[in-house]
This record gives C-alpha cells, sequence and structure tokens, in this order.
C-alpha cells in the first residue's frame, strides 16, 4: 500500500484561490521570499528521494508566456527539433533555454517553439513517456476536463501546451503569484517572477483514495485528511491507524529532520502548499488547524457524510470563450464532437500553404 501526500507549509501563497472562512482567523504574513522559495525548484532537490521523478526547463521564453497569456486557445505549428539546455534537478545541473526566435515567429498568429518542443518530447521519454506539467509552484488540474481523458496525463507537447492555456492556475502562476505578499508593491518590478520554468513529473496512476493532505504548523504536524473528501472510502476506517501512523514517520524522517535516505518505498511526497485560508482545509477548519496539538487522521466516515463534502472540482474555474462558443447548448458527446472538430480546423489553419 503506498500513500501520497501533500503538505501544506506556510512559506507561499496557492495559485487556486478559496475564499477566507472568517475574517477573525489570523495567519503569518507572506512574502516575496516565502513566494519563491516553495517554487518547484527550490524544493525539489531536497526532497528528490521520496517524490517523483522531474525534470525542469528553465527559464522558458519570454514568447512562450507571452503565447500563454495571450487570449485563446491554439496549439503552436510543428516544426523542426532543435537541441535545447535543460535544468536536470535529478543532476543538480542547470542551464538556460535558447530562447532565440525568428523575426517572423512573433508576427504569425500560431507560433513555434522548437527548441521547447524537442526538449519536452526528450524529457517525456527520459520519464518513461508519459508526464503532468506543472510551472513554478502549480499544475494544470483544473483544466483537466478539456482532454479527452480528463487527466494530466501527458505524452505530447501538444498534450501540455493544450493544459498549459486552459488553466486558471497557470494563469495565476503567471500574472497573480505575488500579489497577496505583504511586501508586494504593484509596478516595482514585482508583478511576475523574473523567470518560469515548465516541470515536468513522471506520471503514475495514483488512487484517490490513498492521497492525503497534511498541515504543518511553527514546524509541528498538526492536522492529516483524506484528500477526496467527496467520496466514502470504508478500507480507510479499518486501516486509520496504521495510516496515521505512517505518515507522521513519514513527516518526521522525510519532511521535519529532512536526513538523506534513499529507502522511501510506502509513501511519496506530491508538493508543497501555504498555510492559509487560500488553502482548502477540506475535513477541517482552519481554526480547528490553529488551535491543533495532536495530529489525528480525519477521513469521510460514511456515504452520506461524502455526499455532505461532495463538490465538482473547481466548477468556478472560468472556461474559455471558445468552449462556451462551441458548446451552444449542445449534449456532451456533442460538444465532444464540436471541440475535436475545432482542434483540427486550428491545426488545418496553421499548415494551409494559402494562409
Amino acid at each position: 500500500m503506498a500513500e501520497q501526500t501533500e503538505l501544506e507549509h506556510p512559506t507561499r501563497l496557492p495559485s487556486q484561490q478559496q475564499q477566507p472562512e472568517s475574517n477573525a482567523t489570523a495567519f503569518p504574513g507572506f512574502t516575496i521570499q516565502h513566494v519563491n522559495n516553495c517554487c518547484f525548484s527550490s524544493w525539489y532537490s531536497h526532497f528528490s528521494q521520496c517524490t517523483f521523478k522531474s525534470i525542469v526547463i528553465q527559464p522558458l521564453p519570454e514568447t512562450f508566456i507571452d503565447y500563454l497569456n495571450a487570449d485563446g486557445i491554439y496549439l503552436p505549428s510543428e516544426v523542426n527539433h532543435a537541441p535545447l539546455a535543460e535544468y536536470d534537478v535529478d543532476s543538480d545541473t542547470s542551464s538556460e533555454v535558447n530562447q532565440d526566435v525568428s523575426d517572423t515567429e512573433e508576427d504569425t498568429p500560431n507560433p513555434s517553439f522548437p527548441t521547447l518542443e524537442a526538449h519536452i518530447i526528450s524529457s517525456i521519454t527520459r520519464l518513461g513517456g508519459r508526464i503532468f506539467p506543472k510551472l513554478n509552484w502549480s499544475s494544470p488540474k483544473d483544466a483537466a476536463w478539456i482532454t479527452f481523458a480528463t487527466t494530466l496525463q501527458c505524452t505530447t507537447p501538444a498534450d501540455i501546451f493544450l493544459l498549459l492555456k486552459s488553466s486558471d492556475f497557470i494563469a495565476h502562476d503567471l500574472s497573480h503569484a505575488y500579489e497577496e505578499c505583504v511586501d508586494f508593491e504593484p509596478g516595482h518590478d514585482q508583478d511576475r517572477p523574473k523567470e518560469f520554468e515548465l516541470v515536468l513529473r513522471e506520471w503514475f496512476d495514483l488512487a484517490p483514495s490513498m492521497q492525503f493532505r497534511c498541515f504543518v504548523h511553527h514546524g509541528d504536524l498538526v492536522g492529516m485528511c483524506q484528500r477526496d473528501s467527496g467520496n466514502y472510502f470504508e478500507f480507510l476506517k479499518l486501516n486509520r491507524n496504521t495510516i496515521e501512523l505512517d505518515l507522521c514517520r513519514f513527516f518526521d524522517s522525510k519532511i521535519s529532520g529532512k536526513f538523506p535516505d534513499p529507502s522511501c518505498k510506502n509513501i511519496w511526497l506530491m508538493d508543497f502548499n501555504p498555510f492559509g485560508p487560500t488553502t482548502d482545509a477540506l475535513l477541517y477548519t482552519w481554526q480547528e488547524i490553529l488551535e491543533s496539538t495532536e495530529s489525528k487522521l480525519r477521513i469521510v466516515e460514511s456515504t452520506a457524510e461524502a455526499e455532505h463534502h461532495a463538490k465538482s472540482n473547481f466548477s468556478h474555474n472560468r472556461l474559455p470563450k471558445e468552449v462556451f462558443d462551441l458548446s451552444n447548448n449542445a449534449s456532451i458527446h456533442e460538444f465532444s464532437e464540436r471541440f475535436k472538430q475545432g482542434l483540427l480546423h486550428a491545426q488545418f489553419d496553421k499548415v494551409s500553404p494559402e494562409r
């Protein structure tokens, strides 16, 4: 049995916004440095033995950032591939991505990123052929619905670009990562990070029932709960004590202690998230977490409780205008066919010699 855990840690603001539960609940202020400290490449090397193998491409070309920020969903043109330097956190070496772009590329409606695409293809191969992407802080999990498999699994650059272009979480990383920091001053070169990175993480088919969120306050583990709060899993009740003990041991040995240990067989670290009201407290309230002095695993105790917590993940996120235009009150099947045709039409527009 393998568990996956993500930690809520007082180091940065999240890319997914949640309304605070109470104005009376006080949290420590975040600074821009706190946010930068939780950038993926800042923590991965310290915990690489107990998380997924990953490759970081940095810095991303500014033309690619402009493409992600541009309105509309369209994929870059297919191009010849060229070598690209990489930042591979497994080998603790870094180098820059070639940012050379032709003068005509900026004038075309469908830009081309040959060196970036070539390196993505190479990295996907090195990671086993299947990956999931993220930028400095966030993965585009709010956009998983737009893929045919409704997951973040990617096997080509086009899969990655479609997810990144469709995600509000990615848009937040690009333009709003520092806005809630106490030292943020608009217009003082603080509107965005100086560099962006594309993280490609090895794909595993993880069981949602075995993913847990842990809360760390002042260096102490003060709460744990199942990540999928909208479903009841009977076996979690039967194994609650064992799972709770495993999570506590994992925190003590891998997170709190931070000492090297290559043997990490039962639990994988998924990510670090901020300790604050903008992060979903799931089966807790934030007031409970702040007042907690012991870490007890909370799970959904019944089907009735699961129905109470059930909600459509990320339903509050905006849908691209093109999706609304394609839907036009169609059935799910009709919408799917229209969406496929829309993508095919976009690809035809890019390669047609008459354009």
